[in-house]
């Protein structure tokens, strides 16, 4: 049984069946160096993605908070721990936590997507793991201080060169 269900997920793959989650894999990767490099490069494929996610995130009065993408946070109380995609300010100095969704559409997603980001803007500390496996070189710091009440969506589908932002309503009591 095992080996069939190898040989039926391998054909899916030949088939094409992960392409559109590759590309969008893909893009998350390019998006992130895109914000930690300032001369890098996006593949020509990207370009013009990334520019629309950049330009859009600039029009709505939003930047990039430095060294605050692909953060680890944790919530002792509840027991999760997870990994947020960046922190926006606007230019009102409000900071909200921000989440990047590469499929086709996210018109059926809102509660999962509020579930996701309440947790991230709630957590007690970022975290980062240290090198000693013992976890005696772990880290824990603060969160800086955030809107608990509302997180973004920045959707993009590969190729499109389109990029949308959605305003989520959280739930802070979480």
């Amino acid at each position: 049984k095992k080996a069939l269900n190898r040989l039926c997920e391998q054909a899916k793959e030949a088939g094409g069946a992960t392409i559109r989650r590759d590309l969008g894999t893909a893009l998350h990767s390019i998006l992130e160096r895109s914000w930690t490099d300032p001369d890098y490069t996006p593949p020509a494929a990207h370009i013009d993605d990334v520019t629309a996610v950049h330009a859009t995130i600039e029009q709505a009065g939003y930047r990039i908070v430095e060294g605050m993408n692909e953060r680890i946070v944790v919530n002792d109380e509840h027991r999760i721990a997870g990994t947020f995609d960046l922190m926006l300010e606007h230019h009102t100095g409000r900071r909200l936590i921000a989440d990047i969704k590469t499929g086709s559409t996210v018109a059926y997603s809102g509660l999962s997507f509020a579930t996701q980001l309440t947790i991230y803007a709630n957590a007690d500390n970022l975290y980062t793991q240290g090198a000693n496996p013992d976890g005696s070189q772990d880290v824990r710091e603060p969160l800086p201080e955030l809107d608990t009440s509302h997180a973004i969506i920045i959707h993009v589908e590969p190729g499109s060169g389109k990029c949308t932002l959605h305003r989520l309503t959280l739930d802070p009591t979480i």
